[in-house]
């Protein structure tokens, strides 16, 4: 009365693996899961919905490279789906293919442009790349989309001052503090590219800014003293190296590098002062890195 039962499709049968892969999986019996899933790839190689969780099991698993090569299966055949290339990009970064990863960025961001995290990962790799001008272009795009972000004005600045755009990294800076006027990093940002400017003068104020936030903090502290002896005065430099918290080789570098600013000044006696002070502070120390032998030298 009945022909012959037709054969199950193999559609079907891949579907039915999927079917018993997300059981799996929600149960977590993470094995049978990426078992069922795999039975349902060999079915039908080309079953998107196998290929994702796939992805996912093994990067659950530390399978770095079976990760990453099943998110780029997932983008093959799903090439429309910008978060498929943003989770291939980040398997790539794991496995360290930084330039891959930047195009898979860069197609996530040509599907889904309004991603501002995206974007700021984009702009970390390559400036990573030592592509300043595509990480500073990057960084912007983030920023135009997460408008006031202190981080995100920081990187523009900061990608500004490695392309040599000096003015462009201050204008972003000040732009930062505008909205942030408490934002650490580009309190000594600015400072810094100051600094390094030769406008000694104008550091100093943000340098200080940073130190009522963070006192005793070594790097602002160091540079503050080297401001200050920059501008002759001394007292300061000492009184700024004084407060450093951590007491180290850095540190009685800092005293050295201040007390060889006031000696090429001819002010010897205090180049001398600030290496006792150095002394003081830790005599074994200071002395193993040759403070002694310069204080010797100084009073010849």
């Amino acid at each position: 009365l009945f022909g012959p039962t037709a054969p199950v499709s193999r559609f079907a049968r891949a579907y039915a693996q999927e079917e018993m892969g997300r059981y799996y999986l929600e149960r977590g019996d993470y094995e049978k899961a990426r078992a069922s899933f795999e039975q349902a790839l060999a079915i039908d190689p080309s079953d998107v919905k196998a290929v994702g969780p796939l992805a996912h099991l093994h990067t659950m698993a530390g399978n770095r490279e079976k990760a990453a090569y099943y998110y780029g299966e997932a983008a093959r055949l799903r090439p429309d789906m910008a978060g498929t290339h943003q989770k291939l990009a980040l398997a790539l970064i794991d496995l360290g293919r930084t330039r891959e990863a930047v195009d898979a960025y860069r197609e996530c961001l040509r599907l889904d442009p309004d991603q501002p995290g995206a974007w700021q990962d984009l702009g970390n790799l390559l400036y990573g790349l030592l592509d300043y001008g595509g990480a500073r272009s990057a960084y912007a795009e983030a920023l135009s989309r997460k408008s006031g972000d202190p981080d995100l004005g920081f990187n523009v600045g900061l990608a500004s001052e490695a392309l040599g755009d000096s003015e462009k990294a201050l204008a972003a800076y000040r732009n930062v503090l505008h909205e942030a006027p408490d934002h650490a990093p580009t309190l000594f940002g600015i400072a810094t590219l100051l600094l390094r400017l030769g406008r000694a003068e104008e550091s100093l104020r943000y340098y200080n800014e940073l130190l009522v936030r963070k006192p005793g903090a070594r790097d602002p502290s160091i540079n503050l003293a080297i401001a200050s002896a920059q501008l002759g005065r001394f007292g300061d430099a000492g009184a700024a190296l004084e407060k450093i918290a951590t007491f180290d080789e850095k540190t009685v570098a800092a005293y050295m590098d201040v007390a060889k600013i006031a000696a090429s000044r001819g002010k010897i006696s205090e180049a001398i002062f600030l290496l006792t002070a150095c002394r003081m502070r830790d005599a074994p120390l200071a002395d193993r890195l040759g403070v002694s032998e310069m204080m010797i030298r100084l009073s010849r």
